[in-house]
């Protein structure tokens, strides 16, 4: 039994030893693992409040549980001073939205002072539960006010200068060569009659699918030169299909502006601009000068031709009748004379310097006046003018002497275009506070690509036709410039083949309101 007793308590005492040391190394190894979270803790607290971003967590009812320094300097007014412990984030952030889906979102908080400008944070929410089960929203938020600020004064100058761009209508574009990529103002879809598409990679290159085929080979050598360096510059002149179908003329300015050690072209920048209007009015000056010169020369000549006649008969003593050599001198001289009153004309239009002299005028009287003038005219070309009897009003408020000025330069291109052995008619209509003045006649018609610029200076749908027939094309934009300035409207009506109308308006002394149209059958006078 003693010895039962001594193994028994040997057994119980060796327990007892192991117990203990297990005690004291479980106790040894929590000491660690507390000592080790400590640390982690601290080292994550330090993080924390070392952190650039402001760190927030928050219930989810978005009451703040716990902040870093970084959020209490962001977020309190006094730099920091307190605790966000128990703060709202909805008093503090009311902008943003717990409910909406988590990542970065730009959130701005009203200014505390007056003429301050407001906090712009960007906050990512993300939502976590706890080991207890317990709902947690931490903020990650950074202050990008100064960058925002800054993002927006560039914003503001790009949009001053695409503002200037789009009033000068210079287009920007800059080409990736090395991707196939490119970048282009809005001056430059303008310029191209191009709408921006979303999926455009390079929109730079839809010019060639809307360049004039006899301009594309051309454009391509120039742009070529200069991305391999044999030039310094691409300026090329082409032809893209504009938005009412003509075709309109852009100029193109590109170098390349950035190459690879061994020359290869990476980037190129340049500008395009319409000039179609430049180019026009080149054309429109050379087919002036060209016109200006047949016209001057023409009546000269003549008049050369028959002073050096007469200067001859006088020498030779010979009693001869100079009245013809007289007639053709005094004629061509007329032409001239009327040639340098138009010019003389537009440029007093143009430069608002024009006198008008309005009074009650006789419409019978400047109607006879006219035609007669016609007489011989209309007979060089073959037909007739006629005046139409008419139950307009008896007298227009107007200036008489522009008036037949219209008149006449309406009945010259009727009588210069009508068919031969046609009649040229000239009408008057009464409408409602107007009377309404026609010049018809029977010819090929206006083309249609030359109606919308029949009232433009120097214009003529042939000119090589134009100076058979002669004339300057200043005549319909002095017209027209004359009408407005007295009250009145010019307009046509032209069909091929069918008759052509000119027509214009003028006030009557003592407006009706009734319009009283001509009568049915008016009977027709021969003028010539």
């Amino acid at each position: 039994m003693l010895c039962l007793g001594l193994l028994v308590t040997g057994l119980v005492s060796a327990i007892v030893a192991v117990l203990f040391r297990i005690n004291h190394t479980i106790t040894a190894t929590v000491a660690q693992r507390t000592q080790d979270l400590e640390t982690q803790h601290e080292e994550k607290r330090s993080i924390l409040e070392n952190a650039m971003l402001a760190i927030i967590s928050a219930d989810e009812s978005g009451r703040i549980i716990d902040s870093n320094d970084a959020a209490l300097k962001m977020l309190l007014p006094q730099g920091g001073q307190g605790a966000l412990d128990g703060v709202l984030l909805a008093d503090l952030l009311p902008d943003l939205d717990l409910e909406g889906d988590a990542g970065w979102r730009k959130v701005r908080i009203p200014p505390r002072a007056a003429n301050v400008r407001p906090t712009i944070l960007e906050v990512e929410t993300k939502a976590w539960v706890t080991a207890a089960g317990q709902a947690r929203i931490t903020l990650l938020m950074r202050d990008i006010t100064v960058s925002e600020g800054h993002a927006q004064q560039i914003a503001e100058a790009e949009q001053r200068w695409n503002l200037a761009l789009m009033g000068a209508q210079i287009g920007v574009f800059d080409v990736d060569l090395r991707k196939n990529i490119s970048v282009v103002s809005e001056a430059w879809l303008e310029n191209m009659h191009l709408d921006a598409l979303p999926d455009w990679h390079d929109p730079y290159r839809e010019q060639m699918r809307r360049m004039h085929p006899d301009d594309l080979a051309e454009f391509e050598a120039i742009e070529a030169d200069c991305i391999n360096g044999r030039a310094e510059r691409a300026v090329a002149y082409f032809r893209v299909k504009g938005g009412d179908d003509d075709w309109r003329w852009i100029k193109s300015d590109a170098v390349v502006a950035e190459r690879a050690p061994d020359g290869t072209a990476l980037r190129m920048l340049g500008i395009q601009t319409d000039v179609t209007e430049s180019i026009r009015l080149k054309q429109m000056k050379r087919d002036f000068v060209a016109t200006i010169s047949h016209e001057l020369r023409t009546p000269l000549t003549s008049i050369k031709g028959a002073l050096g006649l007469l200067q001859a008969q006088l020498q030779s003593g010979k009693q001869v009748s100079n009245d013809r050599l007289i007639e053709i001198a005094s004629s061509n001289s007329d032409k001239l004379l009327s040639l340098v009153n138009d010019i003389l004309d537009m440029e007093k239009a143009n430069s608002g310097n024009m006198n008008i002299k309005m009074e009650p005028v006789s419409l019978d009287e400047i109607m006879t006046q006219a035609s007669n003038q016609f007489e011989t005219f209309a007979s060089q070309w073959g037909v007739a003018v006629e005046a139409v009897e008419h139950d307009a009003a008896k007298e227009i408020w107007t200036d008489k002497k522009r008036v037949i000025q219209v008149i006449t330069n309406l009945l010259s291109n009727a009588c210069k275009y009508a068919n031969p052995g046609t009649a040229v008619q000239l009408s008057a209509e009464r409408l409602e506070t107007h009377t309404k003045i026609s010049v018809s006649n029977w010819g090929p018609g206006i083309p249609e690509e030359f109606r919308s610029k029949i009232f433009q200076p120097f214009s003529q749908a042939d000119s090589s036709d134009a100076r058979k027939r002669g004339g300057t094309g200043l005549g319909l934009s002095i017209s027209r410039k004359l009408i407005e300035a007295m009250g009145g409207t010019v307009g046509f009506e032209s069909e091929p083949g069918k008759q052509t109308v000119f027509w214009f308006t003028c006030p009557l002394t003592e407006p009706t309101v009734e319009s009283e149209p001509m009568a049915e059958g008016a009977k027709i006078v021969r003028v010539a």
